[in-house]
């Protein structure tokens, strides 16, 4: 794959091979709690990881990167397929199979002790089953560790991407049908209830912080030049965009009134559909958005979160920031298997319009459709009338999206379970696309979701065994077995310091998922180039291994007292944004600070975008066991 130094194939290689290291140790402490002279007793674990770091080196020698971000990650999904279904399936392509159970050679020594788990009867919360859940774990790290690494990416993996979004577009609508009526409904009679009393105008307009599609930047996207008739007919500019006001009075309209007028009319709202990355398989498409539509968007998507996240119907339901509601699930679920974990794919893609005008609200509809964009310009430059409400990139893409697979999965449980709305909506809950709902519930919601023209990854739907996965916690009988991944490579100098920076957090990372060489390694690698990175208790201000089992006093890394500050400084390495003096005039000026102001640099400055850097200054640090800074001075 172009694009990956060498150094950097050897340094990721080494890293896996730390993996299989720590992966021996935990493999070791599961036989040993093996009763019995079991045959399994007698196998030589670090022999056979060494072969599996021999057969490592060899493939990555051959194949390259891609073995890492694309094979192992193969055969990482077939794990968890067999721990989702609870049975063995053929073995991916690109494995030689091994004579236990139909399992790979490759990785022979867990796959033997996952066998005997399989075939022994075993008691819940038992010292192996703990163990082996560890193991589980740091297999799936070591398999999936590079799945999402960001590299670059050919011409025809866009094309492909590209490709999908159109034809996501072109099928998106509800394939109607008697069930499918009836579905749709009840959603609309649910989403009338529960949004009734939101008022789509009452919002205090905002920009998001990337990029537009009419390619105003930083203050630039203060100044307004298009005029869009549906919005201003909902939403008018001389009240939303000039929002400056005295006793009644638009005076900020007033001294800008030749610029209102100038404005460009006309025109259709048009999004522009870009790339940016997603995993190793390609990147993901997203829209930027217009830059008034944006504006207005940020706005109405701020109200109606916050409408939902205290209305009586959808709070702690219906969640936008609190990803631990769904992931707990997901936990104590893989125990209990009470409650299925339920994925969409391409879910923003095909959320079609036509869905929308079924069952949103029609009082709220005129708002919520002036607020999107009717048309997409293709990287081809072709413009596309959009059949989606909105794609990824909207601001009102999640939370609307959330709202209709809220409403239809209710609907759903309320045919299956035989029970009221006021039961149903308890037992659903959603964040975005990841859904949990009861599991004796699960196909008939499967089928409700299917049946307005959403697409189930039934694959990634996790109710027959003891596997589930929500909000980026992945679960096995009760244990967490989420992998740590690696999405960034290491900068090779100070200068290129963002990498180093996420690696000083995948220290910590797999230093708390019990792979301690493996942390050793990446801590090794960063201080390599920085030099003297310190390991605190806590995040500071400069860069840290956030480790506090290793956690290192202010002696270690030569922190002075400061007698003026009365705390400890040191000259450390910290990350730090780019900036530049403002060029605003003061109208705009004075409408950014009043609904927007800067929380990360000075009022006369904005952040310059993608020129964030690492460098070293003095700075103050509290070193360990100093919650009071004084109590450190001895």
């Amino acid at each position: 794959m172009s694009g990956i130094q060498n150094s950097h194939i050897e340094l990721v290689l080494g890293l896996c091979l730390e993996m299989l290291s720590d992966l021996s140790v935990t493999l070791t402490s599961v036989r040993e709690t093996i009763p019995g002279l079991h045959p399994l007793k007698d196998r030589n674990i670090p022999v056979s990881l060494s072969r599996d770091g021999a057969t490592l080196k060899r493939r990555v020698a051959c194949e390259g990167i891609q073995y890492l971000t694309i094979t192992m990650p193969k055969l990482g999904k077939w794990l968890d397929k067999m721990l989702n279904d609870g049975q063995v399936y053929e073995q991916p392509e690109g494995f030689a199979p091994f004579a236990v159970a139909g399992y790979p050679i490759f990785l022979q020594s867990y796959w033997e002790l996952l066998w005997y788990y399989q075939t022994t009867p075993q008691q819940p919360g038992t010292d192996f089953e703990a163990r082996l859940a560890l193991a589980t774990k740091q297999v799936r790290t070591f398999l999936y560790c590079f799945y999402k690494l960001e590299v670059p990416y050919s011409r025809e993996k866009e094309c492909i991407a590209i490709s999908q979004f159109v034809q996501n577009d072109d099928e998106c609508g509800i394939p109607w049908s008697a069930h499918a009526q009836a579905v749709v409904e009840d959603a609309r009679n649910i989403l009338e209830e529960c949004l009734e009393g939101f008022d789509p105008k009452d919002i205090y307009p905002k920009h998001g912080p990337g990029a537009v599609a009419t390619g105003e930047k930083a203050e630039q996207k203060w100044s307004f030049s298009n005029l869009y008739e549906r919005l201003h007919r909902e939403y008018p500019y001389y009240i939303y965009m000039y929002g400056v006001r005295e006793n009644g009075n638009a005076i900020h309209l007033a001294a800008e009134v030749q610029q209102y007028r100038q404005m460009r009319r006309g025109l259709d709202p048009t999004s522009k559909v870009v790339l940016v990355p997603k995993d190793s398989r390609g990147p993901r498409t997203i829209c930027s958005e217009p830059l008034e539509i944006q504006y207005i968007q940020q706005g109405v998507a701020s109200a109606l979160t916050a409408f939902i996240c205290r209305s009586p119907y959808t709070k702690g339901q219906v969640n936008f920031n609190d990803q631990g509601i769904n992931a707990n699930i997901a936990l104590t679920s893989s125990r209990t298997r009470e409650f299925a974990t339920l994925d969409l794919k391409d879910a923003s893609d095909l959320v079609s319009l036509e869905l929308f005008k079924s069952v949103w609200p029609e009082f709220l509809q005129p708002a919520f459709l002036a607020a999107r964009s009717s048309h997409a310009m293709l990287p081809t430059g072709e413009i596309r009338l959009l059949k989606k409400y909105a794609p990824m990139g909207s601001a009102l893409c999640f939370p609307v999206e959330s709202m209709i697979f809220w409403a239809v999965c209710v609907s759903a449980v309320m045919r299956s379970a035989a029970v009221p709305f006021n039961v149903a909506r308890t037992r659903v809950y959603v964040f975005g696309d990841d859904i949990c709902v009861p599991t004796k519930d699960a196909y008939a919601v499967i089928h409700a979701l299917q049946c307005v023209g959403l697409t189930v990854n039934t694959e990634k739907c996790c109710m027959k065994s003891s596997f589930r996965e929500s909000c980026g916690v992945d679960a096995w009988n009760g244990f967490d077995v989420t992998p740590q991944r690696i999405k960034k490579l290491p900068g090779l100098r100070p200068s290129n310091g963002l990498g180093l920076v996420a690696w000083a957090a995948y220290a910590a990372r797999f230093y708390r998922a019990g792979m301690h060489e493996t942390s050793r390694y990446i801590r090794d690698q960063v201080r390599s180039v920085l030099g003297d990175v310190p390991i605190t208790d806590r995040p500071e201000a400069f860069i840290s291994f956030v480790i506090p089992e290793l956690a290192e006093g202010h002696k270690a890394y030569k922190l002075k007292w400061d007698h003026k500050l009365q705390s400890f400084r040191g000259y450390l390495w910290c990350v730090s944004n780019k900036t530049r003096p403002i060029v605003i005039d003061p109208w705009k000026r004075l409408n950014r600070d009043l609904l927007d102001p800067l929380k990360d640099c000075s009022p006369d400055e904005v952040v310059v975008p993608n020129a964030t850097k690492i460098k070293k200054r003095w700075v103050i640090a509290y070193p360990k066991g100093s919650e009071n800074p004084l109590a450190s001075v001895s």
